[in-house]
């Protein structure tokens, strides 16, 4: 019992129910960096608009509020470029422990779709 997380809202309690460590040894720093903050949902394109005291960023194709967990499972301009690089649309398979296995992928996608370099 002490090794789980208390049901939430958080948004890494989505997809990681403990809190003992995941260890992701064959990625850099950067991607270690870059995974975990996909995995609590902060990246600069979608909290951008907190530190310039703006409204929400929307997604251009959607029109609701830009959110990691929407670019993952809900988005139809990205879905296809999901599905090419297989990456799972459920939060906890895409961004689970057992990231090392879709990481390159990850990687490929991000830098595609323009979200990799300067957004997170």
């Amino acid at each position: 019992m002490a090794n789980t997380l208390v049901e939430t809202t958080a948004k890494l309690s989505e997809i990681k129910n403990t809190i003992l460590n995941w260890h992701n040894p064959n990625l850099s720093r950067r991607e270690k960096i870059l995974i975990n903050r996909l995995r609590i949902g902060h990246a600069r394109l979608t909290h951008k608009f907190l530190m310039a005291k703006e409204e929400p960023t929307q997604c251009t194709a959607c029109g609701v509020t830009l959110t990691v967990k929407h670019i993952i499972t809900e988005c139809h301009k990205y879905s296809d470029e999901l599905r090419k690089y297989n990456i799972p649309t459920n939060m906890s398979e895409a961004l689970g422990p057992d990231i090392e296995n879709i990481s390159n992928m990850w990687l490929v996608f991000l830098r595609k779709i323009d979200f990799h370099s300067n957004q997170i």
